[in-house]
């Protein structure tokens, strides 16, 4: 059994030809669905769904067939769910109002050299 090293066939004019298409389109088809109209996050998702396509058609020596919007929407609405799935995650929330009690309060220097309340 031998294990070759070549990298998979990639068809980089296919794919170079379904991003100039379809990229205004896909970037269109996120703005609508954001909850606010936010096209620099437009823009940026729409980069992940061509990464997305890229990885797992193209680098993999598969190829897209000649109407791929239905491909591209539902890796765009996947790459949508992932993004507001990972900034539910990562939210600072404020905490209660008594955790500001120790504000504009002077410190006094312990005898190690750092500051205490």
């Amino acid at each position: 059994m031998s294990v070759s090293s070549s990298p998979p066939v990639t068809d980089a004019e296919h794919f170079a030809v379904i991003h100039k298409e379809f990229r205004r389109p896909i970037e269109g088809y996120i703005a609508n669905r954001l909850p606010r109209r936010d096209h620099h996050l437009a823009e940026d998702i729409a980069s992940e769904v061509f990464v997305s396509l890229w990885k797992s058609y193209y680098a993999q020596g598969n190829t897209v067939n000649e109407k791929p919007w239905g491909l591209l929407a539902t890796i765009a609405k996947r790459r949508m769910c992932d993004h507001f799935r990972l900034a539910r995650n990562t939210r600072e929330w404020t905490a209660g109002a008594d955790s500001w009690k120790f504000d504009n309060q002077p410190l006094k220097p312990d005898k190690s050299g750092t500051w205490i309340r």
